[in-house]
């Protein structure tokens, strides 16, 4: 079992971070050429090797990065119609991954597993997950698999997404409404990630992106045991409800 994590694939334009960033990084490195000249390229040297040594491959979460990809305002949960367009941004800006994928999926015995992380939980969403597979597996879905977490031969594999400010309830991700779109039930954006993560990213890249500014307080808060604030986000909580 090769594994991989991480690898944020965005809209490969150089809009990857570098527009969600009003702090003055400047991440337009991450051009379409540059992308295609070398991520695509090394990612299907690493599947050809995988294949050639009979290996499985595991991509361990935030293998897209929906932030990096959809142009909207992300102060709103998205629908489904917005991860399905997010997706697809992503997949044609790195088709040479995407290709590599398909030509993994289409070996005899190959199985692929892919992890929900918390940039790219779009995947969970019905019809994004179809187009993936449209993609990568159209012959075979069944050597694909979508994962959250999983236990085997003593190892537990996750992506890890667990601190108060990126963790999400894999189960809970979705909102079905009788007669209207799915909502995927993560805030892509608001006042918390422009007041506090975007200034904290500038000491550490690798910060996620929060989702419920309420939850994410309440959570800090319970965590650290402040009575006062516990008590004054739940009446919060509350009154929003």
């Amino acid at each position: 079992m090769y594994v991989i994590s991480d690898l944020h694939l965005g809209a490969g334009d150089g809009r990857d971070l570098s527009h969600r960033l009003p702090i003055g990084l400047d991440f337009r490195d991450l051009s379409v050429a540059r992308i295609m000249g070398t991520i695509d390229l090394e990612l299907w040297r690493l599947v050809r090797w995988l294949v050639a040594h009979q290996h499985d491959l595991m991509l361990l979460g935030d293998t897209f990065d929906h932030p990096a990809a959809e142009s909207d305002d992300r102060a709103s949960m998205p629908t489904e119609d917005d991860c399905v367009r997010a997706f697809l941004e992503i997949a044609k800006a790195h088709w040479g991954f995407i290709f590599a994928l398909r030509y993994f999926c289409s070996q005899p015995g190959a199985t692929l597993r892919v992890f929900l992380g918390n940039h790219d939980i779009f995947l969970k969403m019905p019809r994004v997950w179809a187009e993936f597979l449209k993609l990568v597996a159209p012959d075979h879905p069944e050597r694909v698999q979508l994962l959250s977490s999983l236990d085997e031969d003593g190892i537990h594999y996750q992506h890890g997404a667990i601190e108060p400010h990126d963790r999400f309830d894999p189960d809970k991700i979705i909102i079905e409404r009788p007669g209207l779109p799915r909502l995927l039930n993560v805030s892509l954006g608001h006042l918390l990630i422009v007041s506090l993560m975007n200034p904290l990213i500038q000491v550490n890249l690798l910060l996620a992106r929060t989702y419920n500014p309420l939850l994410v307080w309440l959570d800090a808060a319970i965590h650290f045991g402040d009575p006062d604030l516990i008590a004054i986000l739940k009446k919060a909580g509350n009154r929003d409800k």
